[in-house]
């Protein structure tokens, strides 16, 4: 299809809307072959994230420390009715009618918090959890320094969620992110798709990430993939996933590693778009009526005399 070149992402589009017909018939074809008993053995994997919008409101979102304030405000207004309800019910001349409905008006939000705070103790931890080989290592490296300079006391990993971290509560597995510095801020999921590069293009993993960098995605992304499938042997991956740690884990564990280290200027190198035109040189700028403007003030025509330097006043009139 892409004629061993690399068309542009229009192209592509193009392609699949004016040959719909033809793509979809070769869909069912495809199928069968990745579903045969052959093994499939993964030498060379590509891995890339994009990022794809999710079904929330960026506004829904909430931190930490504000969701436990609004958790203790609401604890506090459920306890004060059923109070109320107690007295109530001692009460036979009351009718706690509105009762049922002001408790569940305040339940509902709360269990969504409940869940959020649940979500955010969770990564917490699963943090802690993968920062804590590193952080053993680097203290039994400051042990073995001899004398009294060994260094700052390393610091535990903290279990527990910082007050500014923030969860969405329509979509929990969303952030805000963007694409790239030229677009805007939107709620999002950053999906991450491993695929093998040599000769079936199969999907060979996925997952998505809240993250909305892929600078510590690379190690995640491998470790997405089946284990039936084996290990990959090489990993092509952009820029965006150039972090020296996660190249380093890999490499330790015989996977060579092939990351973009940056990027080749303003345009993609296979872009086939014309050529912007070229805009028109300016003119110089013209200043008072009978002078001109130089890097030092104003000079005449005539003499060619700055007037910075001569100390004088230039006329309009008469440029003398």
């Amino acid at each position: 299809m892409a004629a061993n070149c690399h068309p542009d992402h229009d192209t592509i589009c193009t392609f699949r809307r004016n040959s719909f017909d033809a793509v979809s018939a070769a869909f069912p074809e495809v199928l069968p072959l990745a579903k045969e008993p052959k093994p499939l053995r993964v030498g060379t994997a590509s891995v890339d994230g994009t990022k794809v919008d999710a079904n929330a409101n960026r506004r829904n979102g909430i931190r930490h420390g504000r969701a436990g304030e609004l958790r203790e405000r609401l604890r506090g207004g459920i306890e004060g009715l059923l109070d109320r309800a107690e007295r109530d019910d001692a009460d036979a001349a009351s009718e706690p009618q509105g009762l049922p409905e002001e408790l569940k008006r305040r339940e509902t939000p709360k269990a969504k918090l409940d869940k959020a705070c649940a979500e955010l103790e969770r990564r917490a931890k699963a943090r802690a959890d993968s920062e804590r080989a590193e952080c053993e290592r680097k203290v039994e490296a400051r042990e073995q320094r001899e004398g009294s300079r060994k260094g700052k006391r390393i610091k535990a990993p903290e279990e527990e969620p910082r007050d500014e971290e923030r969860i969405n509560l329509t979509d929990a597995d969303s952030s805000p992110m963007r694409r790239s510095r030229r677009h805007e801020c939107r709620q999002a999921c950053n999906a991450q798709a491993a695929v093998d590069a040599d000769g079936s293009r199969l999907v060979l993993g996925s997952r998505v990430s809240v993250s909305a960098s892929d600078r510590n995605e690379l190690v995640a992304d491998v470790e997405a993939m089946p284990a039936a499938l084996g290990a990959a042997d090489r990993v092509l991956a952009d820029g965006g996933c150039a972090t020296g740690s996660e190249v380093s884990e890999l490499e330790g564990r015989g996977v060579e590693v092939l990351v973009a280290t940056g990027a080749e200027g303003g345009r993609r190198r296979h872009d086939f778009r014309p050529e912007p035109p070229p805009k028109p040189a300016k003119e110089p700028s013209r200043g008072r009526s009978g002078s001109r403007r130089c890097g030092r003030g104003w000079s005449c025509r005539r003499t060619g005399r700055t007037a910075a330097c001569a100390g004088m006043r230039w006329s309009r009139r008469s440029g003398s």
